[in-house]
């Protein structure tokens, strides 16, 4: 069974601030809607969060699923390469759609994102 995944992007990642206000539209949320259209219809939730706390390593996203492993990614390149992290963010999502685990090998990645990832975080363990 296929269980659905679910992508976080921060939408404060990227941002340009002025007097403490925040201008303008973010790296992150160019990088939303990019995903937006890239993963429509595909079976991968997206939602956006307004901050994943990787401030130093921004553009930051995460991807979780119930009962598999969740990854934490930032220093994502949501300006000069979106297009390229876009691609490489629906592969991502993909392989740990259809992971039963949710755990994409270090081989299996795509080449952007290898050494990208801030964290692995295991799955919850069953209370019963």
């Amino acid at each position: 069974m296929t269980v659905d995944s679910t992508l976080f992007v921060c939408t404060t990642c990227g941002s340009t601030w002025e007097d403490g206000k925040r201008i303008g539209t973010s790296a992150g949320e160019f990088l939303l809607q990019d995903l937006q259209v890239a993963l429509a219809d595909s079976g991968i939730q997206l939602q956006s969060v307004k901050c994943l706390s990787a401030c130093l390593n921004s553009c930051a996203v995460a991807i979780t699923a119930p009962g598999k492993f969740s990854y934490v990614l930032g220093q994502l390149p949501a300006q000069d390469q979106r297009s390229e992290t876009v691609t490489a963010l629906v592969q991502l999502a993909q392989l740990h759609r259809e992971k039963t685990d949710g755990f994409v090998p270090y081989a299996e990645r795509p080449e952007l994102l290898k050494n990208r990832v801030l964290g692995r975080i295991p799955p919850l363990l069953s209370s019963n």
